[in-house]
């Protein structure tokens, strides 16, 4: 199972940092973000996912990078209001397993 590691809302700058440093450890890497644009994220294994449709989609995408062998799975946060709440909690708790 990959590692998951969640960041903050917005912060591209840590992603590409993340995604830099597993590299030089020779870990493949897949990220999901929200606010991010793709592009500019240094990584081929990008999903982009709207926040209405993060609960949703979410644990599938998960799931579809552990079936392709990524190793570290980058997740960008959700505000904590309303269902967030609920995805950020599930969020931590598989954070903590991987």
């Amino acid at each position: 199972l990959a590692n998951i590691e969640l960041l903050r809302e917005g912060d591209q700058h840590t992603f590409n940092e993340q995604i830099e440093y597993s590299r030089n450890h020779k870990k493949s890497v897949g990220c999901i973000v929200h606010s991010l644009d793709p592009h500019n994220i240094h990584s081929n294994n990008v999903r982009f996912v709207r926040k209405e449709d993060y609960a949703r989609l979410l644990f599938d995408l998960l799931r579809g990078f552990d079936e392709i062998g990524v190793d570290v799975i980058l997740v960008e946060a959700v505000p904590e209001v309303g269902i967030g709440e609920a995805v950020m909690d599930r969020l931590r708790k598989a954070a903590e397993k991987s």
